[in-house]
């Protein structure tokens, strides 16, 4: 099986990390009051991880349309390589609309003001559409997080495929 250039394994790691700190980060900042400056210091915190994310996700997916396919993506015709295929465009998609849905949600509430102003959160966020639509999508995300992982380890440690190896450092 070949491995992933160690550009990508890097920005593969950077964007689990970063994107499994968000979803917990997210999930806290939702059980917050409005009017404590806390969440408005948390939330930026949050946006700069989201902000992160998106521009990891998005140089990740140059890189890799970059290159040439590997030999492997190319000839898994198999319902379990559709599949495969399927699931990861699925998450691309998640990924993306996370990232988005937090822009909107930003732009709308002008959170940069709020920041610069020292001011609170408006008390009728949850009724904003781009914020509902971000927290069905961070449920989704966290949902195809725990099905990748669960894939994963089915992979390395059922099938002993050695999967891991292609997306950690090694010998290429």
């Amino acid at each position: 099986m070949k491995r992933y250039s160690p550009v990508l394994v890097v920005l593969h790691w950077v964007l689990a990390l970063f994107i499994i700190m968000a979803l917990f980060m997210g999930f806290d900042i939702a059980t917050l009051s409005y009017e404590l400056d806390l969440k408005v210091d948390r939330l930026v915190v949050h946006v700069i991880a989201g902000a992160i994310i998106g521009f990891a996700f998005l140089l990740r997916l140059a890189i890799k349309w970059q290159r040439p396919r590997s030999v492997a993506s190319q000839t898994d015709h198999s319902f379990a390589g559709r599949l495969a295929k399927a699931y990861h465009a699925g998450l691309y998609i998640l990924v993306l609309g996370v990232v988005a849905s937090g822009i909107a949600m930003a732009i709308e509430v002008d959170f940069p003001n709020i920041v610069a102003q020292g001011g609170t959160m408006p008390q009728e966020l949850t009724l904003l559409v781009s914020r509902q639509l971000h927290g069905l999508l961070t449920r989704l995300l966290m949902i195809a997080v725990i099905v990748h992982i669960l894939a994963a380890l089915y992979h390395q440690l059922i099938l002993k495929d050695r999967l891991f190896s292609r997306m950690w450092f090694g010998k290429r």
